[in-house]
C-alpha cells in the first residue's frame, strides 16, 4: 500500500513529466518557425499518438485510439466529421454482416459525396436495417476527418518519413464552406488541448493518464 510520501512523490513526478511535455510542444512551434514544419508536424502526430494510447489503455487499437482522442479532446469541431467519399475506402468490408456491403454502398450512393456531416445526422440519413446500421456505427470512426489525418499524415510520417505539408480536402464542404486544411498549426492546437486533458486527468487522480 503506497504511503502518503509515495503519493506526494508520484504527483511530483507527474508534474515534472507534463512540464517537460509542455516544453517539447513549445519547441515544435519553434521548429515550425525555422522552416522545419514537416519535422514538427511528424513529432506532433507522434505525441498525439503516444498520449492517445495511454488515455485509451488497455486498448491496443492504435488507429482507433488516435482518432478517439483527437475527436474527444482535440477541441476541433471538424475532426469528428464523416467524409462520405472517404468512408467506403476504409470500412472493413470483409468483416461486415451478410448483405451489409451492398446495403451500405447503396445507401452511401444517395449521399452527397463531398459534403461532410456529423456522425449522428449522417447515420440517421441512411436507410439501413438495424443490424447494418449498428455495424456501420461501430466502424464510422474510420470515415472521419480524424481518421484521414491518421492514414494520410500519421502513418506515412511514422513509417515512411513522408508527412508532406498537411492534408486538404479542397472539394469537400461542411455547412457551405470548404474544410480547413490540417497542418502543423492545427495539430499543435489539438496536441496542446490533448496534453492539458492528460495532465488534468493525471493530477486529479494521481495516476499516470488516469491509468496507474
Amino acid at each position: 500500500m503506497p504511503t502518503q510520501d509515495d503519493e506526494v512523490a508520484k504527483r511530483e513526478f507527474i508534474e515534472a513529466y507534463f512540464e517537460d511535455l509542455d516544453r517539447k510542444v513549445r519547441f515544435l512551434s519553434e521548429l515550425g518557425a525555422q522552416d522545419r514544419a514537416e519535422e514538427a508536424q511528424l513529432l506532433a502526430l507522434v505525441y498525439i499518438d503516444g498520449i492517445a494510447n495511454w488515455l485509451k489503455h488497455p486498448s491496443t487499437h492504435t488507429a482507433h485510439n488516435f482518432c478517439d482522442v483527437l475527436i474527444e479532446y482535440g477541441g476541433d469541431r471538424q475532426f469528428p466529421l464523416v467524409l462520405p467519399h472517404w468512408l467506403p475506402k476504409t470500412l472493413p468490408w470483409k468483416h461486415a454482416p451478410a448483405g451489409a456491403g451492398a446495403a451500405i454502398r447503396g445507401a452511401l450512393a444517395l449521399v452527397p459525396e463531398y459534403e461532410a456531416q456529423l456522425p449522428e445526422p449522417f447515420l440517421g440519413s441512411l436507410h439501413l436495417s438495424d443490424d447494418h446500421r449498428r455495424w456501420l456505427s461501430t466502424n464510422l470512426w474510420r470515415g472521419t476527418l480524424a481518421h484521414a489525418v491518421y492514414v494520410a499524415l500519421r502513418c506515412p510520417g511514422v513509417h515512411e518519413l513522408a508527412t508532406g505539408q498537411g492534408l486538404s480536402f479542397s472539394d469537400t464542404k461542411w455547412q457551405g464552406e470548404t474544410l480547413e486544411r490540417v497542418g502543423l498549426e492545427r495539430l499543435l492546437v489539438a496536441l496542446g488541448r490533448i496534453s492539458e486533458h492528460a495532465r488534468h486527468l493525471s493530477l486529479s487522480t494521481n495516476k499516470w493518464f488516469g491509468v496507474e
